[in-house]
């Protein structure tokens, strides 16, 4: 892996750089990467059956910076408590997926 690229937590400085990446790019994630600098924008991966993390050069490609804004840092996810509507919704779902057991 090139040197520059960070793993791990990201720190407060790299997260206020994504946000300004965002606000200047949209969600076109190459130039994100390059305007965070110390994330890549694309890591080709595929997590096995137990669970490991492997490296490859197809499979499942995920983005860091995409993968963090959506979890952590965009402002549009509700971080709130679950309403009735959110139960209602993951119940009805789940009982989809039983019934196709």
């Amino acid at each position: 892996m090139d040197e520059k690229w960070r793993r791990g937590a990201w720190d407060g400085s790299e997260d206020e750089l994504l946000r300004q990446a965002v606000k200047e790019c949209g969600l076109r994630w190459t130039d994100i990467s390059k305007k965070v600098g110390t994330r890549s924008a694309d890591r080709k991966c595929r997590i096995d059956v137990d669970h490991q993390l492997y490296m490859t050069d197809g499979m499942t490609r995920t983005t860091e910076c995409a993968k963090h804004w959506r979890n952590l840092l965009d402002p549009n996810n509700s971080r709130g408590e679950w309403t009735s509507e959110d139960v209602g919704k993951a119940q009805h779902f789940r009982n989809l997926l039983n019934d196709e057991d």
